[in-house]
């Protein structure tokens, strides 16, 4: 970004505010937020410095979540994190928060949610508070149940009829800052 790693220039910043749904000031925390992670001032985020992120360190997903973010610059950074900016509400943005979630499901990384791949994001989630079975018998009925062409796996259409909007964003959306810009 820009002519250096230092700093951004305003037309990256007028362009990312468009992209992304985030004011100047949020890029400009992102930013120094971003170079503070960046240890080894490559201008690109590692698996572990990615995870140092308590937002994302938290989360029970993490793993995936470094699967599907690893090695990122700022712009990439910002795109993916605005796929979490709750007070970005327009359909792009849902769309994206979506597939986001999508991917994060799609273990294998193969177009659709199997039940394996559900049921080792669901274990994930769940951890030791269900048996395997339980996990397993959860899968198959959400597999069953919104599997709507019966080829026993999701796609990206069938997933998305299992979650209305309001719900979405529930599911995808965190507090990043003490001042309540959410994310």
């Amino acid at each position: 970004m820009g002519s250096s790693m230092s700093n951004l220039l305003p037309e990256e910043l007028e362009e990312l505010e468009t992209e992304t749904g985030f004011s100047q000031q949020q890029l400009k925390r992102l930013f120094g937020r971003f170079m503070s992670l960046d240890k080894s001032s490559t201008g690109v985020l590692s698996t572990n410095e990615l995870l140092a992120i308590p937002e994302i360190a938290i989360n029970p997903l993490a793993p995936r979540l470094a699967v599907l973010l690893r090695e990122v610059n700022f712009r990439d950074f910002v795109r993916n994190l605005a796929a979490f900016n709750c007070s970005n509400h327009n359909s792009n943005n849902d769309s994206k928060r979506l597939s986001l979630l999508f991917r994060i499901y799609d273990v294998d990384d193969d177009g659709f949610i199997s039940q394996e791949d559900l049921q080792q994001v669901l274990e994930m989630l769940v951890g030791e508070c269900f048996t395997a079975r339980q996990v397993e018998s959860t899968a198959r009925r959400i597999i069953s149940e919104y599997d709507l062409d019966h080829d026993c796996a999701l796609s990206l259409q069938e997933f998305s009829k299992a979650f209305s909007d309001e719900d979405l964003r529930d599911t995808m959306t965190f507090k990043m800052y003490s001042d309540d810009t959410a994310f």
